[in-house]
């Protein structure tokens, strides 16, 4: 049985959520857990495809001919080949995700700031932008002004979902998120990185190269992020 490579973008998503399950509290809520969990499961599944079994020649020859017959029957049912049309299976990773959203749904009032970003986080890595974006302004919004280490994390995830809705411009709403997150966590690696990019957007080169060495200075050297900074820099 051989694998498709990893899906290399997914990786730093996958990274970070293992990195925060890791790191929560012995006392932190069943639920927040069992959420976090469920994220770690879909970034899997959207980073890894599944695995192609490779058959015997004999198994393959065969399978040929079940697939031949199954057309055959399609064409007999519905008058044509591309009449039949198999069920797609369900994607485990949209349910684990809508199960998720579906206990918030019940109770939103009851769900915690951090539930609802493990919601927004789980949304982003199934694609489903829109609603990332509105899970995580509830995140924020019911977080109010309580301190929470992981809220520069929101805002920065929120900043990047904004800038990508609008083609990539993180002008307006997108900085501002960012520039909290930095007065909240000055070595934030995202942070740092999208300050750099809304700083050339707004033409203040020297403003970004800053945020860039920054960026180099505060991550490891297998930091994924450093890529950015790196080819910011090199910018003339």
């Amino acid at each position: 049985m051989t694998h498709d490579p990893l899906n290399a973008p997914g990786l730093a998503t996958l990274r970070r959520l293992r990195a925060e399950l890791a790191a929560l509290p012995d006392d932190a809520a069943p639920a927040a857990r069992d959420a976090l969990a469920q994220s770690v499961a879909a970034a899997l599944l959207a980073t890894r495809p599944a695995p192609v079994p490779v058959l015997p020649w004999r198994w393959r020859a065969g399978l040929v001919g079940v697939v031949v017959l199954v057309a055959a029957a399609g064409y007999a049912w519905k008058g044509s080949v591309a009449g039949w049309h198999p069920a797609p299976p369900p994607n485990p990773a949209e349910a684990m995700v809508q199960r998720l959203a579906d206990r918030i749904a019940a109770a939103p009032d009851s769900a915690q700031p951090a539930e609802w970003a493990m919601l927004g986080r789980s949304l982003t890595v199934l694609g489903r932008q829109a609603e990332a974006i509105a899970a995580y302004r509830q995140a924020l919004t019911r977080l109010g002004t309580a301190a929470a280490p992981e809220a520069a994390g929101w805002r920065v995830e929120l900043a990047d979902l904004l800038g990508s809705a609008k083609s990539g411009s993180l002008a307006g709403e997108p900085a501002e998120l960012v520039a909290q997150a930095l007065a909240q966590d000055d070595r934030h690696p995202k942070a740092l990185a999208l300050a750099g990019a809304a700083a050339w957007q707004a033409g203040e080169h020297e403003q970004a190269r800053r945020y860039w060495r920054r960026l180099l200075e505060v991550t490891p050297a297998d930091e994924p992020l450093r890529r950015i900074a790196e080819q910011g820099l090199a910018q003339p």
